[in-house]
C-alpha cells in the first residue's frame, strides 16, 4: 500500500490544478490519478465510487476520502506550514480566503454562461461578462491587491494559484472564446500570473508533471 496521498481528477488543469501545484511547491510527492471521461461516465459515477459523485477527491492511504476542491486545497496547503501557502495568521488567512471566494464567484458566473445553449441569449450573456461583470470584479481585485506583491500579501499563497487556474480555465478549457486581452488594463492581476508561472516548482510540474522532494521545513518562502 502506498503511503502517498492520491488526488483523483480528470486530465485537466481546472479545479484540481491549484491542489497539484500546492503539492509541488511544498515538495510533497503524491499520486496524480487521472480519470478518463469514459471511466467516469461508465463506472465511477454510476457505481457511486466517490462520496459526492464528483471530483476532485483526495484519497488517504487508509482509503478515506475528502471532497470539495477548496477544502482539499486548504488541507494540502497546511501540510508544510513553513512554505506559507495558507498562512497561520488569521488576518492573512482572511485575505487569502476572500480572494479565493471572489474568484469562485467569477468562475461560477462564467460557468453559467458557458453551459447555456448556443444562441442569441448566450451571446448576450457573454457580452455581459466581457463588458460588465469582468470589469466590475477585476477593478475591485486590483484594489484588493493594492501594494502587495502577490494577491494576498508579500509571498505566494493558494489564492495566487486559484487566480492563475481560473484564468487558464477561462482562456483554454471552456468554449466562450475569452481572450487574455481582457486583462490588458489589469497589470496587478497579470503580475500574479507571471509570478506563478516563474516559480521553479510550478515550471517543473507543468513541463514534466514531476514533484521535486523538498525539506519538510522550508529554508525560505519562495517569493
Amino acid at each position: 500500500m502506498s503511503s502517498l496521498l492520491k488526488l483523483h481528477y480528470f486530465d485537466l488543469a481546472a479545479r484540481a490544478e491549484p491542489i497539484r501545484l500546492s503539492f509541488a511547491i511544498q515538495g510533497i510527492p503524491f499520486i496524480d490519478h487521472l480519470t478518463s471521461r469514459d471511466e467516469w461516465a461508465k463506472n465511477l459515477k454510476p457505481n457511486h465510487v466517490f462520496p459526492l459523485d464528483q471530483l476532485p477527491v483526495l484519497e488517504f492511504p487508509d482509503g478515506k476520502m475528502a471532497v470539495q476542491s477548496y477544502a482539499i486545497l486548504r488541507y494540502v496547503a497546511t501540510l508544510r506550514p513553513s512554505y506559507g501557502l495558507y498562512p497561520s495568521n488569521p488576518l492573512e488567512r482572511l485575505c487569502v480566503d476572500q480572494m479565493m471566494e471572489t474568484f469562485a464567484d467569477i468562475r461560477e458566473k462564467t460557468r453559467v454562461v458557458n453551459v447555456m445553449p448556443d444562441g442569441p441569449a448566450k451571446r448576450a450573456a457573454r457580452e455581459e461578462l466581457l463588458n460588465t461583470t469582468y470589469p466590475f470584479y477585476f477593478d475591485r481585485v486590483e484594489r484588493m491587491i493594492g501594494d502587495n506583491k502577490y494577491s494576498a500579501g508579500d509571498h505566494l499563497t493558494i489564492s495566487d494559484l486559484v487566480i492563475d487556474s481560473v484564468f487558464y480555465w477561462m482562456f483554454n478549457i471552456i468554449e466562450l472564446n475569452i481572450q487574455p486581452s481582457i486583462l490588458a488594463s489589469y497589470g496587478k492581476i497579470r503580475k500574479i500570473q507571471e509570478l506563478v508561472a516563474s516559480n521553479s516548482a510550478v515550471q517543473l510540474w507543468r513541463e514534466k508533471r514531476e514533484v521535486k522532494s523538498l525539506p519538510a521545513v522550508a529554508e525560505g518562502v519562495a517569493h
